[in-house]
């Protein structure tokens, strides 16, 4: 069984659509979906559209996601940056359904799955928090802490647009990158977990779109 894990498309439609693509080449047989699929590219409503069609077997909210709860017609921006966010969710939410509105309120935050017996954390940021970056920046000795509170064997995540991957003490922990909005080059990155009865394989792969 092979897994595609994406994450962070982030409206952006042509980096999704290439994505699928060469997941479809890499024969991904099911889809894990780790957030912030809307805000605040250019077409919001169509990689809406593209994930359903997946029918992803775990699929979580993300910090942007969960803007949809967070903010209404009440909503008063009190900094530049708050009043930077509300333009661009007002611009987004002109041109998505219903349908999007009430699927990514329901959303989790976090999901767990197991597959071929290896336990599966599923969150957007951290274990602890949504909006919690893990990657290259994060201290040794935090990643240790992590590891020994992680009561699993895999700890999927995104947020920070930069893929990076841990292997200690028989657990792994795999921030897949971004799809829509890379940081480290102008490549979408999405990751694979290979799952052959023994045998277990884990990639970060790299997309021009």
């Amino acid at each position: 069984m092979n897994i595609g894990i994406i994450g962070d498309v982030h409206g952006n439609y042509d980096a999704l659509k290439s994505v699928i693509d060469d997941m479809k080449e890499n024969s991904i047989d099911s889809v894990i979906v780790l957030g912030d699929i809307i805000f605040s590219g250019k077409e919001p409503q169509k990689c809406f559209d593209a994930i359903q069609e997946l029918e992803p077997i775990v699929w979580i909210k993300g910090n942007t996601d969960d803007w949809l709860n967070e903010i209404d017609e009440k909503f008063k921006p009190k900094t530049e940056i708050e009043d930077r966010l509300y333009k661009e969710f007002i611009k987004v939410n002109k041109t998505i359904s219903m349908e999007v509105v009430k699927t990514i309120k329901r959303l989790k935050e976090k999901e767990e799955i197991s597959i071929e017996g290896k336990k599966i954390l599923c969150v957007h940021g951290s274990d602890r928090k949504i909006n919690e970056p893990i990657g290259i920046m994060m201290p040794q000795k935090d990643i240790y802490e992590l590891v020994k509170r992680l009561d699993y064997d895999i700890l999927l995540c995104a947020h920070t647009h930069s893929p990076y991957i841990a292997s200690f003490k028989g657990k792994l922990i795999m921030n897949v990158g971004c799809v829509g909005l890379p940081n480290d080059e102008p490549r979408a990155s999405y990751g694979i977990l290979k799952f052959d009865r023994n045998n277990f394989e884990y990639s970060i792969q790299k997309v021009c779109f």
